[in-house]
């Protein structure tokens, strides 16, 4: 089921832009969380599980038919790859600035490049690279007053550039099944199920807080969830059976715009003239590189 048949290419770019700023948000509250890292992650995931299955419910979508014809380790490798990017992301977030988690974790789509080339062969066109390298500009201008690149972060950078790694596997692998025309509310369903079962895995063996102490820390899990899990990667879910993976994964860069913007509504944090154009950059970048990206065929 498709809600509709060809929905112009501005309206698909606003809907990841603003799937992107969701995920954005959840550093905010992993940050502020009563529990450690890894199980943020994992309630984010076994939370949404319920809000995706009433939405499928609502839709009316039959899953048993949808995905008769699905090899099951396919269908749970993009939930493994999303597992183990929200692990290795919270961990990152409390292991360094946000800026810093925020850009390195933005990096996703330099990896797609890079696995595009490796496993498929496929090289990406001119235009769509220097919208890369545009958005990547844009990026560290935009956040470089509050980069804080030094020995104390650099373990934390490494998680958040894994997570960025994991998170275009995640991208990728969901968009070849969609390829295979499976609906992607089933992929969103499974991605968040498989997803929950591998941080449940990891956060067995970790040893942090589970559960939240107070009535406050189960509304910032809630908050973590429906807003950044199952709006974020719902939204960039759902745009994934619209338009290639390169151009859903450059939205990314839109992230530190968001988390800009909203340090400035919310925080009184006011941007500075590079700032400024750091943001413009990335949205020129990734208007550019959209021009270079055609619409999929949508079954």
């Amino acid at each position: 089921m498709t809600f509709i048949k060809s929905p112009p290419i501005w309206l698909i770019a606003i809907t990841l832009i603003f799937g992107a700023g969701c995920l954005g948000a959840s550093t905010y509250f992993v940050r502020i969380s009563e529990v450690g890292p890894i199980s943020s992650a994992f309630w984010r995931s076994f939370l949404a599980l319920p809000l995706i299955i009433i939405l499928i419910r609502f839709l009316r979508i039959q899953i048993q038919y949808k995905i008769e014809n699905i090899n099951y380790f396919y269908l749970a490798l993009p939930g493994i790859f999303l597992g183990i990017d929200h692990a290795a992301w919270h961990h990152g977030i409390m292991l360094t600035t946000i800026a810093n988690s925020t850009l390195f974790a933005s990096m996703a789509p330099v990896f797609v490049v890079i696995y595009s080339y490796l496993l498929f062969s496929i090289i990406i066109n001119k235009k769509f690279l220097f919208g890369l390298i545009a958005s990547i500009i844009g990026a560290v201008l935009l956040m470089y007053s509050s980069l804080e690149l030094s020995i104390k972060n650099i373990y934390g950078d490494f998680w958040s550039l894994l997570a960025g790694a994991f998170y275009a596997a995640y991208l990728m692998s969901t968009g070849i099944l969609r390829d295979r025309c499976l609906n992607i509310y089933i992929i969103f369903l499974f991605g968040t199920l498989f997803s929950a079962l591998t941080l449940l895995f990891i956060v067995i063996f970790s040893n942090e807080a589970i559960l939240p102490v107070s009535l406050n820390g189960w509304l910032i899990i809630f908050c973590l969830a429906f807003i950044s899990q199952f709006i974020g990667i719902g939204l960039i879910t759902w745009a994934l059976g619209k338009v290639k993976t390169g151009l859903a994964s450059l939205t990314l860069m839109s992230e530190p715009v968001t988390a800009s913007f909203l340090a400035w509504l919310l925080l009184g944090e006011y941007l500075t003239a590079i700032q400024l154009v750091g943001g413009i950059i990335i949205l020129f970048g990734i208007i550019y590189a959209q021009s270079s990206t055609e619409l999929k065929n949508i079954s």
